[in-house]
């Protein structure tokens, strides 16, 4: 039974794009030969973080899942490189040209004054008390890093951690 199960996880995982190897699977036997719990793990890449589900089937047929997700290691990319990575988290290097601060949202922008900017870096009402200054960035080289987005068809990255934004000069 637990081979049938197997077999059909395998197959709808094939069917919605995930490989797999034989690597993947490890079914533990008893002294008898039989199957005692299959433990799997299923890796994932989802915008830069790697996501890993370890299914175990103990023998009374019960699913434990743990979860674990990590942080993959940033792609460090310049201004120029951003709309080859859209819908990737990447760690953007650049000149801030202008900073613009509106009740509505904040906009860091890079390498020249909006409209001619090449990439933003944006910062939401919400999140502005997280920041001191957003000024002490402007004519900065600076390092973000988040998920690549398009907005009004410009790249953008959505910044709502200090951690994402690091002065490098």
């Amino acid at each position: 039974m637990n081979k049938y199960i197997l077999i059909l996880f395998t197959i709808i995982l094939a069917l919605t794009g995930c490989k797999k190897s034989s690597d993947d699977i490890n079914i533990k036997t008893n002294e008898k030969g039989t199957d005692t719990s299959v433990i799997k793990e299923d890796i994932s890449k989802s915008g830069g973080e790697t996501e890993k589900n370890i299914i175990n089937e103990n023998e009374s047929g019960e699913n434990i899942t743990q979860r674990k997700t990590s942080p993959e290691p940033r792609k460090e990319i310049t201004t120029s490189e951003v709309s080859k990575y859209l819908n990737q988290t990447v760690t953007v290097k650049g000149y801030i040209a202008e900073v613009i601060m509106r009740p509505k949202v904040n906009y860091l922008n890079f390498d020249k004054k909006y409209p001619d900017n090449t990439f933003t870096a944006v910062i939401f009402p919400d999140d502005m008390h997280k920041f001191e200054d957003l000024m002490k960035y402007q004519n900065k080289n600076v390092k973000v890093t988040g998920r690549i987005s398009l907005y009004k068809d410009k790249p953008q990255i959505i910044i709502n951690s200090t951690s994402q934004i690091k002065i490098i000069n």
